[in-house]
């Protein structure tokens, strides 16, 4: 079990200042008080979840144009 310290998170959290999803992810860490057994599965469902909705939205948007073309 790998567990990161509050000292490291804030450490990362100034090296990765300029990256938002870095920092979405040390907050899930943060979340999970360091223990990134916990903190993986809950960033991988977050991300597949945001990955569905990307998808989501292009498929409607898909659908729509070729609605849109067809009445052309």
């Amino acid at each position: 079990m790998i567990i990161v310290t509050p000292e490291e998170i804030s450490q990362f959290r100034s090296q990765l200042a300029d990256n938002p999803q870095a920092l979405v992810a040390l907050d899930t860490i943060e979340e999970c008080e360091g223990y990134l057994d916990d903190a993986v599965p809950l960033l991988v469902m977050r991300e597949t979840a945001q990955e569905a909705i990307w998808r989501s939205h292009l498929l409607f948007r898909q659908s729509h144009l070729s609605i849109w073309r067809s009445q052309l």
